[in-house]
């Protein structure tokens, strides 16, 4: 509890350095008041009802200073408020000046409710995120709770109001509601991403869209002189200024659905200036609220895309450069067992074989020069298997003469000719200068495919065909086997999905196709030459 009440403090009495903080409230003040009375200034240009309601704008002024602002600040905002409001009485004589403490208690209450409806935004995504969907629905609920609070004192506790009829009394609360609305949505989202921009230092992002805003800014204008010469297409201008909005959200995210609504917000608020009060006024003020709500969430969604395919793109990258780096780890584990096979075994099944033929010559016992040829057997079929796991695991031949010599005359084809397949090769590119990854890879890829055809395609012709195109290496591997004999993988192997994991590790294309004609697998690899 103690902990709790010392954070209250530091968030609403930050008293380490009192006079930078009395200076950066002074600011705020002042700031907040001459925004304030700017916008309820230009407010008052527009509004539905005489002397009814406006476009308020400062309803998106104080959600926006009430969700960049520390909380500390808001108690600040309230008095600015409460004194730009008993100026506001006072310079436009529209009402009497009413009590000090009484308007100051009403106040209090007033801006209790719009904290309320701000803090969750504040509270839940404590940054400025307008490429978040939720924090723009946040920022919608704060801005239509702040209207509806503000529109019930309006209507139901200022004096001026009090006389008008209770059947209008919803309708003037409704007309307040939509004009902080639309006040607020004018506003605060372009206040909050600017902020956003700045303070992320992302402010190039701006570039990508500069040009087609521009463009757009440029159209915008032409239709608004040409709506000077025919005003009445106003309504068709509205009926389709949804659809570029939404394409530059689509194309640029939450930066292009902002910047082009505000672009969009400046024409309508120009073309309407001056026709305050008229029919056109009233039914203009459902699209701007549709338009940016539907912007503000579009955008978000947009930006939120694009940021997961992103990640999910970068995510792939690392799957795949650990798939290689498993496979590479693979191979030097089965050279340097197969380098032990040779060095260790092998040795000692050669110096067994010479120790049996000494013994054979030399001995005088017959049982013993009777059982020596089954040893001497024994031990050559030892040598043989060894000489096989060792092929199996990393041929000599690939080290010593090379991938070309390995896929035309090692025991890959040696073992196709064994099982009266005929072979044939066409390899249009030096595989020597190829990347020691794609050799091994390509190696792996013809073991595999050569095993499979020995043993389930019933084939009796295989081709192999590598050719290099545009930094790709084709590889082709066909054979006339019949099609309800193909299996998905060889036993002791790792088959098709084994050949499809290292393509994918690579970063390249596979497809395998069988029909009545045969099988054909045809893969792909990105490469770049030494």
């Amino acid at each position: 509890m103690y902990q709790t009440l010392m954070q209250v403090k530091k968030e609403f009495l930050n008293t380490s350095n009192a006079g930078e903080l009395l200076i950066r409230h002074i600011l705020v003040t002042a700031c907040y008041a001459a925004c304030f009375l700017i916008f309820y200034a230009l407010s008052k240009n527009f509004f539905t009802h005489q002397g009814w309601s406006t476009w308020f704008m400062p309803n998106g002024i104080r959600v926006a200073a009430m969700l960049i602002l520390p909380i500390r600040y808001w108690p600040t905002l309230l008095f600015t408020e409460f004194s730009c409001n008993r100026f506001i009485t006072v310079y436009y004589g529209t009402f009497e000046l009413p009590p000090f403490f009484t308007t100051f208690a009403k106040v209090i209450v007033m801006y209790s409710a719009y904290s309320l409806v701000a803090l969750p935004a504040k509270l839940l995504l404590k940054k400025v995120s307008m490429n978040n969907v939720k924090y723009c629905i946040l920022l919608i609920t704060a801005l239509i709770g702040q209207s509806m609070v503000a529109a019930t004192n309006l209507t139901y506790f200022v004096e001026f109001y009090r006389n008008v009829p209770a059947e209008r009394k919803i309708e003037i609360w409704l007309s307040f509601v939509t004009g902080g609305v639309i006040g607020g949505l004018l506003v605060a989202p372009l206040i909050l991403g600017c902020y956003q921009l700045i303070t992320t230092q992302k402010i190039h992002l701006l570039n990508k869209t500069t040009l087609y805003l521009s463009s757009y800014a440029l159209l915008l204008f032409a239709i608004y002189r040409y709506l000077q010469i025919d005003p009445g297409s106003l309504y068709v201008v509205v009926a389709l200024a949804l659809m570029p909005v939404l394409l530059f959200a689509y194309s640029f995210g939450w930066t292009g659905a902002l910047f082009a609504t505000a672009l969009t917000n400046l024409f309508l608020a120009v073309s309407v200036y001056g026709h305050s009060g008229t029919l056109t006024m009233q039914q203009i003020q459902l699209f701007v609220i549709v338009l940016n709500i539907s912007a503000l969430l579009f955008g978000a969604v947009i930006s939120n895309q694009k940021a997961l395919s992103k990640s999910l793109q970068t995510s792939n990258t690392e799957l795949q450069k650990l798939a290689n780096r498993f496979i590479n780890v693979q191979e030097n584990e089965r050279k340097s067992v197969s380098q032990e096979l040779h060095d260790e075994i092998g040795q000692i099944v050669t110096g067994l074989k010479v120790e049996l033929k000494v013994m054979a010559e030399t001995s005088t016992d017959e049982q013993v020069k009777r059982q020596l040829p089954r040893i001497m057997n024994a031990t050559t079929s030892i040598y043989d298997s060894v000489y096989r796991l060792m092929h199996k695991l990393r041929p000599r031949l690939l080290d010593e003469h090379g991938l070309h010599n390995t896929l035309t005359t090692g025991e890959l084809v040696s073992a196709l000719q064994n099982a009266d397949i005929n072979y044939r090769h066409l390899i249009d590119t030096d595989l020597n200068t190829l990347p020691q990854n794609i050799q091994i890879a390509i190696f792996r890829i013809c073991q595999e495919a050569f095993t499979n055809v020995i043993k389930h395609s019933n084939a009796s012709e295989c081709q192999l065909s590598i050719r290099l195109v545009d930094e790709n290496v084709n590889l082709v591997i066909e054979d006339n086997g019949q099609s309800d004999s193909k299996k998905t993988a060889s036993n002791g192997g790792f088959g098709l999905s084994g050949i499809r994991d290292r393509v994918s590790a690579l970063n390249g294309k596979f497809d395998f196709n069988t029909s009545n004609h045969g099988a054909s697998l045809i893969i792909s690899l990105p490469i770049q030459l030494r």
